[in-house]
């Protein structure tokens, strides 16, 4: 507009000092019935920012502040599509490493049992089967959802996907619905479980004035 060129500065991850990355809040747990599959088309209710010193630190710290939960016993995982499934082997090891135990829905199981990882069989809620998925999160043994449907555009109210997800709604239980979300996750808590126990060792938190005056980069989620 002035008439005078301007030139894109160019940098790397590893010349800022601090990363910044701002998440959406969403409200399903008031909103009775909605499948909390996320689309481009959704209008978040809020948003929340946090800083780190890398991507992984900011990542736990802004789903930390949405309302996500540390799991503590175990994690649920139902992935549909195989190349999700693939991609998704390595955090599992991790998983292990978290001391979390592992449940996975019958297909899921059996994929993860080829390629040499434990996992507890749990049954859909629409097999007539007990314990079931629902059964595991109200008893506490689940407190962690990692469900990545084969299609967003498939959810509907007779689905076990849209079943399972609702059951983690009901009990406050974190759930990812996104396959790039979960890996980000669970290499956050990696970190995480990998400090000195206590927050103020686990996270630096300092001043706004602090991050104000460093190179940073800002990350939308």
């Amino acid at each position: 507009m002035c008439g005078q060129r301007y030139e894109v500065p160019q940098f790397r991850t590893n010349d800022v000092d601090y990363v910044c990355i701002k998440a959406p809040m969403f409200s399903f747990g008031r909103l009775l019935g909605a499948d909390p599959v996320l689309g481009v088309e959704m209008a978040s209710t809020g948003e929340v920012a946090c800083f780190g010193q890398n991507l992984k630190e900011a990542y736990l710290k802004v789903i930390l502040a949405t309302g996500f939960k540390i799991p503590k016993t175990g994690v649920l995982i139902a992935i549909g599509r195989e190349d999700h499934r693939m991609e998704f082997l390595e955090s599992v090891h991790l998983l292990a490493d978290l001391g979390l135990k592992v449940f996975a829905t019958p297909g899921t199981a059996k994929f993860l049992a080829t390629h040499g990882i434990e996992a507890e069989a749990t049954p859909h809620q629409l097999s007539g089967e007990h314990p079931n998925c629902k059964d595991k999160m109200v008893a506490g043994e689940i407190d962690f959802v990692i469900d990545i449907p084969a299609s967003r555009f498939s959810s509907n109210q007779e689905t076990n996907g849209y079943l399972m997800r609702q059951a983690a709604l009901s009990n406050a239980i974190p759930l990812i619905t996104n396959i790039k979300n979960a890996r980000l996750t669970i290499a956050a808590l990696s970190l995480y479980h990998s400090k000195p126990d206590g927050f103020g060792n686990k996270f630096e938190i300092e001043a706004w004035d602090v991050y104000a005056k460093q190179n940073l980069s800002l990350i939308h989620i």
